[in-house]
């Protein structure tokens, strides 16, 4: 949220910016080491393991954005009326509702 006010207070329009998901997270011990979001989620073997993956930012040693950080993003950017979210890379995301940043967005903004 600082950043975004210091971008405000540079005259940045409101409507220019745009908050970043990424559909992807990176290992905090190899930074060079990256999965996808979908593939943090697949590699738990229960349902219950892939919900709560789904759902936290850090996954062992892998720290990438949840639904909750990517609901508290979209919500965010309504708050302070931005021009919105993007993901990076949409195909990344888990396709499944129960368990995809876009729903999470997607109610977020409902």
């Amino acid at each position: 949220k600082k950043s975004i006010i210091l971008m405000l207070d540079y005259g940045i329009p409101r409507d220019k910016l745009i908050i970043g998901i990424p559909c992807y997270g990176r290992d905090m011990d190899d930074f060079h080491n990256v999965k996808s979001f979908a593939e943090l989620v697949r590699e738990q073997k229960t349902e219950k393991g892939r919900r709560e993956v789904a759902e936290r930012e850090i996954s062992g040693s892998f720290y990438y954005n949840g639904r909750k950080v990517a609901s508290k993003k979209a919500e965010l950017a309504t708050e302070m009326k931005l021009g919105g979210v993007f993901l990076w890379e949409a195909g990344q995301d888990v396709f499944d509702e129960k368990l995809s940043l876009m729903q999470a967005i997607s109610q977020a903004f409902s």
